[in-house]
């Protein structure tokens, strides 16, 4: 085995020479990268990691775009500016893909190099693989967002393809600038002048869109590219699916605990209506660990064969699957609960599962069992394992070659049948535009690496040369109880063959320069020190600030690329007039937002509909005006637990249940009117469509009297002066007057112009149907909102000491009322097995 990585926080062509050592372990190849001498030794460095690098473990489940931490060296003691290496970056060698039958134009087989960039392949590339590059963007900016390192989204050279997959060479930290929606769509510009005619206008419209502000969320975006996808990959492309299942109780083994859908032994060229596939790995022994395996293959064809997926949204079919795999867990919990199976006693058994439809395949899973992605460009783990090991690198805690020391860092944190209530799949979209293989399967053979070590024998001679499907299967089979042996095995084979218009299978060598390396702040912690370009660390722990937005443009404008020198994107510190004529400023702007709130219920703040031009409708069905360029929308505020906030402008994205996946993404909508006074008492990282969302709980502490709606529509009723509230569940009158400001009652009519429902339907966020209008709410009740939503325009914090002693009255009555609260951290729901733990605290 061999294992190239990519350097950060040095210039390493000044301090190496190819050959030499560092750490007396990795040796120097030259342009920044090493290669690991000892591959099978876990690195020895225990150290905590350091702050700066803590994106990349919190992003790991998104590490088949983005690079993880694998080791950091010092150079020396007098030195605090660590190397950082990291495994799983863009770099290949051309042996390895001209054996895989791409043809290259560099003739050196034995250098590695990095994969192409974006702009580099950009211009060569079909329609439906333009579009999928920005909808892999897409889906990583709410996820990059919350860590601070979506500019790097900006930096052509380090956005890097593997085929279909974009991948990105490092992270660097949002420091200056402006990094939002509207500098992104800034930034497509160029790729949409050079993109495919197909899609050349729709690519634009999304950018104007973005600038203008009529896409405001990361979700709107990936449902926009969405719309694109579904008509160029339906009518450019089509598609063949081959499946076949096997399972075997292995060599070590009395029963076998693992089921799989279709049965084993299946091959099939002409999947049903539904293509589903499915995997389980029983726990539990002779405890009944075949049983819940069973179980759970019965219950998800129950809720899945009869299902006409064609006729779902995204959105719709996302929650769908998340539904039936929760439904499944609780068959097999309520099972254990009747024969009052408790503790080590509960069977349960992991799940990965695939279902097939059109361009796209979404893969659900929970525990261990996985899910691989093979093309003729390489081979990708997809899911990650609900273990010990895995959460400890999400939260931030451990590299994963720390993690797997620890005597329990294979055992899981959650499976099916564990826990009644507490259970969170992960939902992953694949969009199918080159012939590909997904290989699901039991940790009875993805143990030890085997598919990493035996996918090019065995699997890539289904793309190559037309092997047959059972063959593959037998011998993945054969491999499991060979070299493992000590577990069952099972697996399915997803084979797509796509006909039609394909990417061109040659590789250009990428002529991206990569910039050297400049000096940085390596920690919020410490003083100005040297380190590596990688990461543009913050100036502030609370990392606020924001990176310039460079410079696709350029990037695009002429080909070969050459990369930016460092000194175009070192942050510039702003003079200190500067920064008091901006604090002036920015005082003057909150008290004007104070005043208009306090005064202003006869329109001083003009509502956000009223300033955008065009409707969301336009982008989906490809209508309306060219949107004019407008002045991109108000960034986010970070708001903290325990903040109280006075709302601005109605807010209309609001939930009045945990936006989980038993409830969807536009489950349950509310409108939370101007003058309201909440009270944030948790922030949670919920899972919602393709990406993980900040979401804020918050108490009602007194609700405000609204806004004309300024949107054209009618007002479907007004209410008269402190009305009574209506029951949000039932649409019963309440007693409970809502109080103002300082603890004053607010004698102002409720509008309730714009209190539609949101149909579920849809797949653009914020497109209102003319369904039955939603209920007020009331004092002391518990709503959710994106952080996302809150802006500079829509609330301000609330320092008047009446409104918090208001909002605690109301919390400490609504306590004894609320139901316990599922967990905060969505990787860590309680239950104990054989091989499950009792979660740890963050």
């Amino acid at each position: 085995m061999s294992r190239y990585l990519w350097a950060v926080g040095i210039d390493a062509d000044k301090a190496f020479r190819p050959g030499d050592s560092l750490a007396n372990r990795y040796l120097y190849q030259g342009q920044r990268i090493f290669l690991d001498t000892q591959p099978m030794v876990p690195p020895e460095n225990l150290d905590e990691v350091p702050e700066e690098f803590l994106p990349y473990l919190r992003l790991s489940p998104y590490q088949i775009h983005i690079p993880q931490v694998y080791d950091w060296v010092t150079l020396n003691s007098g030195s605090s500016s660590p190397i950082l290496l990291l495994d799983q970056a863009p770099l290949y060698t051309a042996e390895a893909l001209s054996n895989r039958g791409l043809h290259l134009q560099d003739r050196d087989a034995t250098a590695v190099r990095l994969f192409p960039s974006l702009a580099d392949v950009w211009k060569t590339e079909t329609p439906l693989r333009q579009l999928h590059w920005l909808w892999q963007m897409a889906n990583l900016w709410y996820p990059m967002s919350t860590e601070q390192v979506a500019s790097s989204l900006f930096y052509p050279e380090l956005l890097r393809v593997e085929g279909p997959i974009l991948r990105l060479l490092e992270l660097r930290f949002d420091t200056s600038g402006d990094v939002s929606l509207a500098a992104l769509g800034q930034s497509w510009l160029n790729l949409a002048q050079l993109a495919h005619p197909a899609v050349q206008g729709t690519i634009q419209q999304v950018c104007q869109q973005l600038m203008q502000g009529q896409i405001r969320t990361a979700e709107m975006l990936v449902a926009a590219l969405d719309h694109s996808l579904s008509q160029v990959g339906t009518t450019q492309q089509t598609r063949t699916l081959h499946i076949a299942t096997l399972s075997d109780k292995g060599p070590s083994r009395q029963r076998n605990e693992d089921a799989c859908y279709p049965d084993s032994g299946t091959i099939a060229s002409s999947p049903p209506d539904v293509p589903l596939v499915i995997v389980c790995d029983g726990i539990g022994g002779h405890q009944g660990g075949d049983v819940a395996s069973n179980l759970a293959i019965q219950t998800i064809k129950d809720h899945l064969l009869s299902l006409r997926p064609e006729h779902l949204s995204p959105d719709e079919l996302w929650v769908k699957l998340e539904n039936t795999v929760c439904a499944a867990n609780q068959v097999i919990s309520q099972q254990n609960d009747a024969e009052q199976r408790f503790d080590r006693q509960r069977m349960g058994t992991t799940v990965v599962m695939g279902l097939a439809r059109n361009h796209e395949l979404y893969i659900t899973h929970v525990g261990d069992s996985r899910a691989y992605w093979m093309t003729r460009w390489g081979c990708h783990q997809v899911t990650q394992d609900d273990d010990v090991a895995s959460r400890e690198v999400r939260l931030g805690y451990s590299t994963y070659a720390q993690a797997l020391q620890q005597p329990s860092a294979g055992s899981l944190v959650q499976a099916l049948g564990m826990s009644a209530n507490n259970l969170y799949p992960t939902v992953q979209r694949f969009i199918l535009d080159e012939d590909s293989v997904f290989l699901l399967c039991s940790d009875g053979l993805s143990d030890n690496d085997r598919i990493e070590q035996k996918w090019e024998e065995i699997i890539l001679p289904l793309l190559t040369q037309g092997k047959d499907l059972a063959t593959v299967g037998r011998e993945l089979v054969e491999v499991a109880n060979c070299l493992n042996g000590y577990d069952n095995t099972t697996i399915a084979l997803i084979y797509c063959q796509v006909s039609g218009e394909k990417s061109p299978t040659t590789l250009q060598s990428s002529s991206t320069v990569i910039p050297v390396n400049t000096v940085i702040q390596s920690s919020p912690r410490s003083q100005t020190q040297p380190v590596g370009t990688a990461i543009f660390a913050p100036e502030s722990p609370s990392r606020t600030a924001t990176e310039p937005t460079a410079r696709v443009d350029s990037a695009l404008s002429n080909a070969p690329t050459k990369i930016p020198e460092p000194s175009d994107y070192v942050p510039q510190r702003r003079s200190g007039n500067g920064m008091l004529l901006l604090g002036i400023l920015g005082l003057a702007g909150v008290l004007a937002v104070l005043i208009a709130v306090m005064f202003g219920w006869g329109g001083l703040i003009p509502n956000s509909r009223e300033m955008t031009q065009g409707d969301s409708n336009d982008l989906a069905t490809g209508s309306g005006d060219s949107p004019q360029p407008t002045q991109a929308p108000p960034a986010p505020v970070p708001v903290e637990r325990d903040d109280v906030i006075r709302v601005s402008e109605n807010l209309r994205n609001v939930r009045t249940t945990r936006p989980d996946g038993n409830s969807g993404p536009l489950a349950n909508p509310a409108v939370l009117p101007a003058g309201s006074l909440v009270h944030i008492i948790n922030k949670n990282l919920i899972s919602q469509n393709d990406a993980q969302s900040m979401w804020l709980e918050l108490s009602v502490c007194a609700l405000g009297g609204g806004e004309p709606d300024g949107t054209g529509g009618q007002a479907i009723d007004t209410l008269p002066p402190n009305p009574p509230l209506a029951n949000p569940n039932t649409n019963a009158p309440s007693n409970n007057a809502p109080s103002g400001q300082s603890g004053q009652p607010i004698n102002k009519p409720i509008h309730r112009t714009d209190l539609k429902l949101i149909s579920a339907s849809t797949e653009n966020e914020g497109i209102e149907s003319d369904l039955e209008p939603i209920p007020l709410l009331e004092r002391g009740q518990r709503v959710w909102i994106r952080e996302s939503d809150l802006t500079a325009t829509n609330f301000t914090h609330s320092e008047i000491e009446a409104d918090r002693m208001d909002c605690q009255t109301v919390l400490a009555e609504s306590e004894s009322e609320l139901s316990p609260q599922e967990p905060e951290s969505f990787e860590e729901p309680a239950g104990t097995q054989t091989d499950i733990i009792e979660p740890l605290e963050p």
